[in-house]
């Protein structure tokens, strides 16, 4: 689907195969003139300091490629500083950061899906041993597909930020179990699944299986949703960019996979890596649209080597990242307070309905 909508974009071909001015600028250099809408320096670069070669966009082809880059699925309509990080690797112009900022802020779908937030509860950090070793698990209930699938299994690696989700016509504690039975084929044995308390999760097929299979199952206290705050908050990401997808297409199943594909592939703000770089230890092979370096093909045995090593440094990277990003979020709670962001004069704005009483 997604490679039908970039050859159906003009504007791509004509990008790859026009061969606009493409120079070499190291990462530290965008970052000092990309600014992110908190007016904060972006770290420098990956980890790896990698510098990449980036086409110069005309600014008659800014629009379009936000366009691509932020409303379609392999957008998934997140927040200006993903939107930021997808583009850097593909595109470069002066005040990019800006113009992305300001896109975001007026796109429609994004107004209609994201509400104001109430100020949340003090934060409690739950240590997470690694990539897979702790799970967090729940059910989402989505509109009826043409599949006559109605939930959706929701499980998220807490170090990696991973997702997987499955479709499900029902919610009975055999479907759930047989879904985690074909995840945990496929990405091996967590060490602990966390979940609320409903029937499904608590159920002895639930409990006799994860034993089984040595896996410690827990759960949070009763009406505290809180207490599986990752995938709570991650369920209403999931949500919000199921709801600009099927306000276009009708049936948000056809596009879960690539919207997932989305999430994995942006950097997540808490590790400060993509959830794919960390889950496998390299990075995805990219779209046709962001290659623009030739591949680089390694022996077996070099390339279990450099995994290794990208590993460790991605461990250490991770963990200095996740303590400093718990640090920011704890004191931004401090301070933190409802308000109601006020339109600029002169702007439309949208206003959230309110019934009479």
């Amino acid at each position: 689907m997604l490679c039908t909508l970039i050859k159906n974009l003009d504007f791509c071909n004509g990008v790859i195969e026009h061969d606009l001015i493409v120079r070499q600028i190291p990462l530290n250099r965008l970052h000092q003139e990309n600014r992110s809408c908190r007016d904060q320096p972006y770290p420098v670069g990956e980890p790896d300091g990698t510098i990449r070669k980036v086409p110069i966009i005309p600014e008659s082809l800014k629009i379009r490629w936000l366009q691509l880059l932020h409303d379609s699925p392999a957008g998934a309509h997140l927040g200006a500083e993903k939107t930021l990080d997808k583009l850097r690797i593909s595109a470069y112009w002066v005040q990019m950061a800006h113009d992305v900022s300001e896109y975001c802020k007026t796109c429609t779908k994004c107004q209609q899906h994201k509400l104001n937030e109430c100020p949340p509860v003090p934060l409690m950090n739950m240590p997470v041993g690694g990539v897979w070793h702790t799970l967090g698990m729940d059910i989402l209930q989505l509109p009826d597909s043409k599949r006559g699938n109605k939930y959706l299994l929701f499980l998220q690696d807490k170090y990696s930020k991973w997702i997987e989700a499955y479709p499900m016509k029902d919610q009975k504690a055999e479907t759930v179990v047989s879904k985690l039975i074909d995840i945990f084929s496929r990405f091996g044995f967590p060490k602990v699944v966390h979940s609320d308390q409903g029937p499904n999760f608590e159920s002895a097929m639930m409990k006799n299986v994860l034993e089984a299979f040595r896996v410690k199952k827990t759960r949070t206290t009763s009406y505290h949703p809180q207490g599986n705050g990752l995938v709570e908050r991650t369920n209403r990401t999931i949500i919000q960019m199921l709801g600009t997808y099927v306000d276009r297409h009708h049936d948000c199943e056809d596009g879960l996979q690539m919207l997932l594909y989305a999430y994995h592939m942006f950097r997540h703000a808490a590790t400060g890596v993509s959830p794919y770089l960390l889950m496998f230890g390299r990075k995805a092979r990219p779209l046709p649209i962001y290659n623009l370096q030739s591949e680089f093909h390694m022996l077996p045995h070099d390339y279990v080597n450099e995994c290794l090593e990208r590993t460790a440094r991605l461990t250490r990277f991770v963990a200095a990242h996740i303590a400093k990003a718990q640090s920011h979020q704890k004191k931004s709670l401090r301070y933190v307070s409802k308000r109601k962001r006020l339109a600029a004069l002169g702007r439309f704005s949208s206003v959230e309905g309110t019934k009479a009483r």
